[in-house]
């Protein structure tokens, strides 16, 4: 509801007008809740401050976030999907049911990076023409992953030089102290990761027993080598901005 007016308080049209947008953009009159945050990103309004007064709780503080950030990439991403694109997809059930989730994954997220990440995910993969077969799967592990788990997982395909099917090695070759120099992580922090990569699908790990030489004498070590995966390419692609 708009805010009141006190008789003979002066009336600031333009913040009531304002503050009536946003409220019509937020309770479509079709039923079509999904698509309010798409209407939102329709109106003309100082958004930012006003919706920090319409909001009282934690839970819809990050709904509103989740709202604004669309918003925006609706707004950055105007010359390359444009209106048509959207309606296209608009109340199809596979849409609304991504969007859905990545609503609520948008909502979970505690960084402003992390919600663009899902909304361009949802944009790749219900939006533009060509689509990913995995889209479901990906974006269930995008509503899982911290930006941590993605600088790692593009690390690690940066070792491999952005190739699938390229065995690397993350023990104590030039490949591992490069993994954990590039990602500032030791070695158990690295291999955390991998085991993760690997649970998902992103990676497949080989671990190779091997004798070694010592002065007291030969032991067995083991050497870990890691297999990129397509899908751990996929998902990288899933999650940029569309060009």
């Amino acid at each position: 509801m708009p805010e009141s007016i006190q008789p003979g308080e002066p009336r600031d049209v333009e913040r009531v007008n304002a503050t009536d947008a946003v409220h019509a953009a937020l309770e479509p009159d079709d039923g079509d809740f999904g698509m309010a945050a798409i209407r939102l990103a329709l109106v003309p309004s100082p958004i930012g401050g006003l919706a920090q007064e319409l909001v009282p709780s934690p839970s819809e503080r990050q709904h509103r976030r989740a709202l604004e950030a669309l918003a925006r990439v609706i707004d950055d991403l105007s010359d390359r999907v444009d209106a048509d694109s959207w309606r296209t997809v608009i109340g199809t059930e596979e849409f609304d049911s991504a969007f859905v989730r990545a609503t609520e994954a948008a909502q979970r997220a505690a960084a402003e990076e992390k919600r663009r990440l899902i909304w361009f995910a949802l944009v790749n993969g219900w939006v533009r023409e060509k689509a990913a077969e995995t889209r479901d799967r990906l974006l269930e592990i995008v509503d899982r992953y911290t930006l941590e788990d993605f600088k790692a997982l593009d690390g690690l395909v940066g070792m491999a030089e952005g190739n699938a099917d390229e065995w690397i090695s993350v023990e104590s070759d030039h490949h591992g102290f490069a993994m954990t120099d590039a990602l500032k992580l030791d070695h158990g922090e690295a291999n955390a990761y991998v085991q993760r990569f690997d649970a998902d699908g992103l990676v497949m790990v080989y671990d190779q027993p091997e004798l070694r030489k010592a002065s007291n004498g030969p032991w067995i070590a083991t050497r870990r080598s890691v297999l990129v995966r397509p899908l751990a390419l996929e998902l990288l692609e899933f999650i940029k901005q569309p060009t």
